[in-house]
């Protein structure tokens, strides 16, 4: 695989110090995948947490370049896969990939678009805070629904954040996220 750079453009290009730039890393070191090439956009400046567990972007997505032998780079597959925040939880969880399949399709469209564009918002406040948004403790996810609010958010927006935090993280002192009580207790 040839070295592949990327350069993600924010919509408003009034400032420019939000580009970033991202390097294209082979996955089929880390994943058994014999049919496929793998890569997965990363940042410049990330550092790998964990080798064997998935990695992201800073806003969470994962990109598979899927490259069929039958068709040159040029006409390469590229799949966004939306719902890998979600796998990764299913997959911690210990489920097959043929029951992580059938979880994640079991989630509506407009589900899965609205806990992804969710967990960009997450992602983002967690990078720019240092933060791996996977391994966020309980008092950083306070302090991230917290900023919701500051922001001028309605309280059933920041509850849908909630139940999107439920859905992607592990649990902490056995809870969901969403349900320990001192996130209960702080969007009541």
């Amino acid at each position: 695989m040839g070295e592949h750079v990327c350069l993600c453009f924010p919509s408003d290009l009034s400032d420019t110090e939000d580009i970033k730039v991202y390097e294209a890393v082979p996955l089929s070191d880390y994943l058994n995948s014999t049919s496929m090439a793998q890569e997965i956009l990363v940042s410049r400046n990330s550092q790998v947490i964990n080798s064997t567990s998935y990695q992201t972007t800073t806003l969470g997505e994962f990109v598979d370049s899927t490259q069929n032998q039958d068709m040159s780079s040029e006409s390469s597959n590229v799949e966004f896969s939306r719902m890998a925040p979600l796998d990764r939880n299913f997959k911690a969880g210990g489920f097959s990939k043929s029951a992580r399949n059938l979880l994640n399709a079991s989630w509506r469209k407009g589900t899965q678009r609205d806990y992804i564009e969710k967990f960009k918002k997450y992602s983002s406040w967690c990078t720019g805070k240092q933060i791996d948004p996977y391994s966020a403790t309980l008092s950083q996810i306070a302090d991230f629904l917290v900023s919701l609010f500051e922001s001028g958010l309605q309280y059933r927006t920041v509850s849908e954040y909630r139940s999107m935090l439920s859905a992607v993280l592990s649990p902490i002192d056995n809870y969901l996220v969403g349900q320990h009580p001192y996130i209960s207790r702080l969007i009541k």
